[in-house]
């Protein structure tokens, strides 16, 4: 097979990816979001499962995954291949020849093992864009080290700014590092895909779950290698000044702005993200507090002002 593909007309309405071809690889969250994302977009994904179906689906045994499994693989095609026997392969080159795009996140080798490198495919569809997600790239030091999502927030430091000074790093709730890979991932897809339009070769595109991650941290980083790599102090030391406001800091401001302050009401928690004057302004007009905008405001990117804490307050009325 050459690789070359003869342009489709997509049918009205079936997504600006209708008529692409994706064989899914992809385990957990990682891949299997990037393709999920194709699939909503209108492309074709044949998700290709081991025996027993991949990991995330062998976890709804147990409990807790059936959920994300089907949020995550919806609007897929199925189909179970042993890849380590000889017809399992065959059928799978088969499927790959007719394909546009190869997904995987398998540990960094393993796709090497099987003979089904993007060297090895390649010559067989030059026009394949084969997509590899990992968690600390394909190359360097740590491109063997494993990588679950917790593994990854604590090597990028988005550990180290979660939680509180006082106690250890806390991870962040949701599982990010593996959602901002396969967005990432997505995003290396189709702008392959967009060069194959004008080129008419396909190529080898990778995401790093750190290298996602490492990008959302640029406040923190800024703010870091403008104090020459001192960490300014803590929301809980830059806030004593409003002891009857109850707050959650974060674990160390290595931001250009405060935490936002939290009080508690009866109705529960309540959080005013107050980041520009005007905003503070419009703020104090809607509760009809129109000294709020004058109250002196602190010089210290690291201290909120009296006005944002006491934004936070219940209402009196």
């Amino acid at each position: 097979m050459d690789g070359t593909r003869t342009p489709q007309a997509p049918r009205p309405g079936a997504g600006p990816l209708a008529g692409v071809t994706v064989v899914d690889l992809g385990q957990i969250y990682n891949g299997p979001y990037a393709t999920f994302l194709m699939a909503m977009a209108g492309a074709r994904v044949i998700k290709v499962e081991p025996v027993g179906g991949e990991n995330l689906r062998r976890r709804a045994a147990v409990g807790g995954a059936a959920v994300p499994f089907a949020m995550l693989n919806s609007n897929k095609q199925f189909v179970t291949l042993n890849l380590k026997t000889a017809a399992g392969k065959d059928l799978f080159l088969r499927m790959v020849d007719r394909a546009d795009v190869l997904v995987e996140n398998f540990s960094v080798g393993a796709m090497e093992r099987l003979g089904l490198g993007y060297e090895d495919l390649r010559v067989r569809h030059p026009g394949l864009v084969y997509a590899s997600g990992s968690g600390y790239g394909r190359s360097g030091p740590m491109k063997a080290y494993p990588a679950m999502d917790i593994a990854v927030q604590a090597m990028s430091g988005l550990m180290s700014i979660n939680g509180f000074e006082d106690r250890p790093p806390v991870k962040v709730g949701p599982a990010v590092a593996d959602f901002m890979g396969g967005v990432h991932l997505y995003a290396a897809i189709t702008t392959a895909l967009f060069e194959r339009e004008r080129t008419g070769l396909g190529q080898a595109v990778e995401v790093s779950m750190m290298e996602s991650v490492y990008a959302s941290l640029a406040s923190n980083l800024g703010l870091y290698y403008a104090s020459q790599g001192v960490s300014p102090p803590a929301p809980a030391t830059a806030m004593a000044a409003w002891p009857s406001l109850r707050t959650t800091p974060t674990r160390r401001r290595t931001a250009t702005s405060p935490s936002w302050p939290r009080a508690t009401t009866s109705g529960g928690g309540c959080w005013w993200p107050s980041a520009a004057p005007s905003w503070w302004a419009t703020l104090a007009t809607t509760r009809s507090r129109p000294a709020w905008p004058e109250w002196p405001r602190s010089t210290r990117s690291s201290s909120p002002s009296p006005g944002r804490a006491a934004a936070t307050r219940p209402s009196a009325r």
